[in-house]
């Protein structure tokens, strides 16, 4: 009969393959260089109504839209 090999719990060597928290830290760092080496701008489309018709503003509809996408609290974090 053949004999199963031994599972001694590992898959392999850190060194030889790189543990997975090291390759983490190494893409976090790549992308972390290539955010701070960029200078962005965004365009944020906000919609005035659900009406889609010119010179009505919804201001409940606008904060919540500015809530939602971040912009108060990137506004507080600017002051």
């Amino acid at each position: 009969s053949a004999t199963m090999p031994r599972n001694t719990g590992r898959r392999g060597t850190a060194k030889a393959k790189g543990s997975l928290g090291s390759k983490f830290m190494n893409q976090l760092s790549n992308l972390m260089n290539t955010l701070n080496a960029t200078d962005p701008h965004f365009i944020r489309c906000i919609k005035p109504n659900d009406l889609k018709e010119g010179d009505i503003f919804s201001a409940p509809m606008i904060l919540d839209q500015l809530r939602y996408a971040g912009l108060l609290e990137v506004c507080r974090i600017r002051q």
